[in-house]
């Protein structure tokens, strides 16, 4: 029986729903703590990899932004 109620509890728990990073951006703009934010990006960034294979080493990754587009570049 305590088995059945602690698995309950966990799956309850597992399923519990946590803001959307719309939510926490529309939240950040009421209150200015930003902090939410960055820890959810952080996340989602560290889950996800990086978007770029990067530059070999002694190169620098230079970004333009070119209104839609973002073009990067390595240079040294």
């Amino acid at each position: 029986m305590r088995t059945i109620v602690l698995l309950t509890a966990l799956i309850g728990t597992g399923c519990t729903s946590s803001p959307t990073l719309e939510e926490l951006e529309d939240e950040a703009l009421r209150t200015g703590n930003w902090e939410a934010v960055e820890k959810r990006e952080a996340l989602l960034e560290r889950r996800n990899g990086p978007k770029t294979p990067g530059c070999p080493a002694g190169l620098t990754e230079v970004c333009v932004d070119k209104g839609l587009n973002v073009v990067c570049d390595c240079k040294d």
